[in-house]
């Protein structure tokens, strides 16, 4: 949806969006880069294969200035056993380690808390992700699969470019 009513179209569904993206905030598992000049927020999934690769490369990532704000997306669904474990990593003390533990196929040990997974996969299917990795700019954009370091800086780069008007 719209708003034609300024100098310029304004999509409303996207902005209402982000805002519930950035509700979010404080339940994603973050990798901040030390000299950060990218936000990305990567919807992933513990059985997906990319994500797998994508994880395994968060040092160059950082390194690039891109900072890494993952949200859980079950493939298999709200009720598989991904989604258990990806509840479990999520509810944590250390999110990070033990998100780390399971990419790097380590088990971690079951554990509750207040995230709801559902949250998180709801709002993707309503950002159009329909596979893992999938990654939303701070703009709302959706950047389907798997993009390597590099190419991920030279894509936010140029974007940022043509968002801005520079």
């Amino acid at each position: 949806m719209y708003d034609v009513s300024g100098t310029a179209p304004v999509n409303v569904t996207n902005k209402m969006l982000l805002k519930q993206l950035n509700a979010l905030e404080k339940e994603m598992i973050v990798y901040k880069a030390p000299q950060e000049k990218h936000v990305i927020t990567v919807f992933t999934d513990i059985t997906c294969g990319y994500c797998h690769k994508l994880h395994e490369q968060m040092a160059d990532y950082n390194a690039l200035g891109i900072t890494v704000r993952y949200l859980a997306f079950p493939r298999q669904g709200l009720d598989s056993d991904a989604e258990k474990e990806m509840k479990a990593i999520w509810c944590a003390k250390d999110k990070n380690k033990a998100f780390d533990d399971v990419m790097a196929g380590k088990s971690v040990a079951p554990a509750s808390c207040d995230v709801d997974i559902a949250d998180h996969y709801a709002l993707g299917v309503q950002l159009g992700v329909s596979g893992t990795p999938a990654v939303v700019l701070s703009n709302g954009t959706l950047v389907p699969g798997y993009q390597p370091p590099k190419d991920m800086k030279e894509f936010l780069d140029e974007h940022q470019k043509m968002t801005s008007g520079k």
